[in-house]
């Protein structure tokens, strides 16, 4: 559920908290992260110029790193052929007019024109599946970006990292921080996601997941973000209101912790956290519901392509603010139809807003919490028949962050 960061504040905020110099903010640009990915690519491109030019350039793994590079080989009139993932769903992250492909529906046949960029910290486990199906490592594959040696020089070798139970058990505090102030404060909230389907099938955490989703209407997420303003514990980074904070979504993070995420490893302004999803109004006909879910994806995607193109931090913000109070309806019970439109599942996130009307207390790890009235016609949407377990090797966490204590 982790998009795109902010690359200062987060740095300097730790260095205060720490009291040491780990990182001098004189060697950062606020966009210091595309320099360096820049930088990286520059020296791949003159290295390997006739090569790279003369090959058909595919991208391996849909990260922000991928966007990032597409946009600078563009700009230099280097086009990518494709992009290949395991996990072809998250295609939507990408910028449009970028064909995403299985790696073997792309790679089968062997074609020998295929040069392979790889920028994530799984290079060698994507180079061991890219040789599997012919293609040999030191011909045809590239790695342009090392996020392990980003994370030794920004100063996050020497922290604790937090332990999977100590991670589930700040969340469930944070959870039950929200409880209190909702319930004190007539404001609404629903488990959402996996969180709801671990209450109803397990009680809990579904053993291979481990974070914690929640819904809120957006007059309620306001409210909140009011509520908890200097807050000496929690920190709530709200869309369009919280410096320098580019995700589409709130969530309200753990001050003691920090994160570092596969794709930007940088010290970044997030930690532990529980995300809050907004519950829009999609309108009264299937149709119309289809197309704001559709306009909503295509706006994230430009928003994505203005981070990826350098555009200044208050120009996102206040394309994100727009979004937010022009486009997104809080009158989430008053059509037939409502949702949450930065949610993974496409139309399945278009729900019957009777769903939410009432809300039901479901048992999630011995505390008791709020979930859609009709939680089974919501599991059904999202999930199908969700009692059902997955195979076993899918039974494994999509996360790609760890967090550490500061």
């Amino acid at each position: 559920m982790i998009g795109i960061i902010h690359l200062v504040s987060g740095i300097k905020k730790f260095c205060e908290i720490k009291g040491e110099n780990l990182v001098k903010s004189r060697n950062f640009s606020e966009w210091v992260f595309l320099d360096i990915v820049e930088k990286n690519l520059k020296e791949v491109i003159e290295k390997n110029t006739a090569k790279i030019r003369n090959s058909k350039i595919v991208f391996f793994g849909i990260t922000e790193v991928t966007n990032v590079a597409i946009n600078i080989l563009s700009q230099k009139g280097i086009s990518t052929y494709a992009v290949i993932d395991n996990n072809t769903s998250r295609r939507k992250m990408l910028m449009e007019n970028v064909s995403v492909f299985k790696p073997q529906e792309l790679l089968q046949p062997y074609d020998e024109n295929i040069l392979i960029f790889i920028g994530t910290p799984y290079f060698d486990e994507m180079s061991k599946q890219v040789e599997k199906l012919g293609y040999n490592r030191e011909s045809h594959i590239i790695r342009f970006f090392n996020p392990q040696e980003m994370i030794k020089q920004y100063g996050l070798y020497n922290l604790k990292e937090v332990t999977e139970e100590e991670s589930k058990k700040i969340q469930i505090d944070v959870l039950d921080y929200i409880k209190e102030i909702c319930e004190k404060n007539g404001l609404r909230y629903y488990l959402a996601y996996g969180t709801l389907l671990g209450a109803v099938r397990h009680r809990g955490f579904i053993p291979w997941d481990d974070d914690i989703d929640i819904y809120m209407p957006i007059k309620d997420i306001y409210l909140l973000y009011n509520i908890l303003q200097n807050d000496p514990k929690y920190e709530m980074a709200m869309p369009a209101k919280s410096e320098g904070y580019f995700y589409f979504y709130p969530r309200i993070i753990d001050k003691r912790t920090v994160l570092k995420i596969v794709d930007f490893p940088l010290l970044i302004k997030s930690g532990i956290s529980i995300d809050i999803f907004p519950l829009v109004a999609l309108g009264d006909e299937l149709e119309q519901a289809k197309e704001k879910m559709d306009c909503a994806i295509e706006e994230q995607r430009h928003i994505k392509n203005m981070i990826s193109t350098r555009k200044t931090p208050k120009e996102i913000q206040d394309r994100i603010e727009q979004f937010w109070t022009k486009q997104l309806d809080d009158q989430y019970l008053s059509k037939k139809y409502c949702g949450n439109i930065f949610g993974p599942y496409g139309d399945r996130e278009i729900l019957e807003s009777y769903i939410f009307k009432k809300c039901i207390s479901l048992r999630f790890e011995e505390k008791s919490f709020n979930g859609p009235g009709e939680y089974d016609l919501y599991l059904k949407s999202i999930y199908g028949n969700y009692m059902e377990y997955p195979p076993e090797d899918k039974r494994v966490s999509s996360h790609i962050w760890v967090g550490y204590w500061i």
